[in-house]
């Protein structure tokens, strides 16, 4: 089964909302008190200067970025948007400010104005929640314990979509699409269980929603914040969220029984509706339909996530197949001999090294996203008004010769250390490793997204070969605003090793 989720979604959502951005333009945000910040990607801070930059942002963010990280090394710069100027920081100074700052900078508010989730998803997706807590712990601690069943999806998985044991014939696959299901299968074991995390429709809607979020969130930054409610009233999710309630209306109606009953307990490891309804602390968190979007919003933040990195990867191994062999003995060293455990795999330093080494050239060009919330001060004296969004430049420091020398360059062994390991580790955030935001925000499933990438690739590296159809290469990545994605339609050609 092909599920076309972003090419169509993406393509419409943005034709939207370059539409009714014309109507829209005299209702801009205006610049919100930042004259004093010196301004990258559109030449000046006129009126149509910066239209035409924010226009440019949509396809062309990441080189903006890269243009004001240039232009203005140490100092921070703003760009312009669709709904207003975005200022970038890009120093270590910086990095320190935001991760002191707490309620003066706000990632929820950030992420809640940048999605626009009251309209895109619901108004219970804006406020804050138990939802980071729960990934970091009870979900992070079970990830030991749901390991074999993880490993075990992620082989069925591979098994559907893979050339027969028997065919000795290169077959081509779509890599992301093979990556959605390897992602959306591998979480939903652990989170959910069999059979629903193998259920067509039920994979459907859940790899589908992020596209249809920010295809809605395209066109709801080129509405008028007046005509926004009544736009949501035809553009939101509600049909995805009926159709997983379908789905798990019954098995939250069950964990609410033993919440009343005083019984959850009981079910504290056993999958993620426990957590959310053992978490939720007030009677608007604690029904079915909120609790229905925590759950999609948490779908949100991971399965595209895992799968774009998966992706990536994919694609990167098979234009450097050069690195296999290092890679499949490591893998023939310790989990053939150790066995496939979280603990083991987790060993795979060379590995870590090659996804390292992918996303610090496929990630997004933008972290550390937050909404200040007073005005604010950094150490560096650059005020930032209340209401603006900040935040970090990157993709451009990821890319920088001064971080890391030759960094246009591909090395996948950049990261590895003669002693078996990475530095820094791959799931330790730092200054100069900012893939996973940095400080209290860090992303909390950054270990379960690693343990399920990490064993997809083993179990690719260990049973197929690889390579581009004839007179293709790596195709490059789709960027929209600051965040580039592997090809929709890129295709890899792959058959099983013959071993022995």
């Amino acid at each position: 089964m092909t599920v076309d989720f972003a090419v169509t979604w993406s393509t419409i959502g943005w034709t939207i909302g370059l539409l009714l951005a014309l109507p829209a333009l005299p209702l801009l945000k205006p610049n919100l008190g930042l004259r004093h910040i010196p301004t990258a990607g559109c030449g000046s801070q006129s009126w149509f200067a910066s239209w035409k930059g924010a226009v440019r942002f949509i396809t062309d963010g990441k080189t903006m970025l890269a243009e004001g990280y240039r232009e203005f090394p140490g100092r921070a710069f703003k760009i312009p948007t669709l709904t207003g100027w975005l200022v970038v920081l890009t120093t270590e100074s910086h990095i320190d400010d935001i991760r002191r700052a707490r309620e003066q900078l706000s990632f929820v508010a950030g992420v809640a104005e940048l999605l626009h989730t009251n309209y895109t998803i619901s108004p219970i997706a804006s406020k804050s929640n138990g939802s980071v807590e729960i990934v970091r712990t009870p979900l992070t601690r079970h990830i030991n314990t749901a390991y074999p069943a993880i490993q075990d999806e992620l082989v069925t998985t591979f098994n559907d979509f893979a050339p027969a044991p028997e065919s000795k014939d290169w077959e081509p696959t779509t890599i992301v699409n093979l990556c959605a299901h390897l992602s959306a299968r591998g979480t939903h074991r652990m989170l959910v269980g069999l059979p629903i995390c193998r259920d067509p429709e039920y994979l459907d809607v859940n790899i589908s929603f992020t596209a249809a979020v920010f295809s809605m969130m395209a066109a709801m930054t080129a509405i008028p914040g007046f005509l926004r409610p009544y736009a949501a009233q035809w553009m939101n999710v509600n049909s995805h969220l009926r159709k997983v309630k379908m789905f798990l209306g019954d098995m939250f109606q069950d964990r609410l029984a033993k919440k009343r009953e005083g019984t959850l307990e009981e079910d504290m490891t056993k999958d993620l509706p426990s957590w959310l309804v053992a978490y939720a602390d007030d009677d608007i968190e604690i029904q079915l339909d909120s609790l229905i979007v925590r759950l999609m919003q948490l779908n949100l933040a991971s399965i595209h996530s895992i799968a774009n990195v998966m992706a990536d990867a994919m694609l990167d191994l098979t234009a450097h197949p050069e690195y296999l062999p290092a890679l499949r003995q490591e893998i023939d060293e310790i989990l053939e001999v150790d066995g496939w455990t979280k603990n083991n795999v987790a060993k795979l330093a060379k590995m870590d090294s090659f996804l390292m080494e992918s996303m610090r050239l496929s990630g997004s060009a933008i972290q550390l996203l937050r909404k200040v919330m007073t005005d604010f001060t950094f150490s560096d004296g650059t005020i930032v008004p209340r209401g603006n969004l900040i935040c970090f430049a990157a993709g451009s420091m990821h890319e920088s010769n001064e971080v890391y020398p030759n960094a246009d360059t591909f090395d996948g062994l950049r990261f590895y250390q003669e002693d078996g390991t990475t530095k820094p580790p791959i799931t330790t955030p730092g200054y100069a490793w900012l893939v996973f935001g940095h400080g209290s925000h860090a992303c909390p499933g950054r270990f379960l997204a690693m343990t399920v990438i990490k064993t997809a690739l083993a179990q690719l590296i260990k049973e197929f070969d690889l390579k581009f159809p004839e007179g293709t290469s790596r195709p490059p990545s789709t960027i929209v605003g600051g965040s580039p994605s592997p090809s929709r339609t890129a295709q890899i050609l792959w058959k099983r090793r013959v071993k022995g």
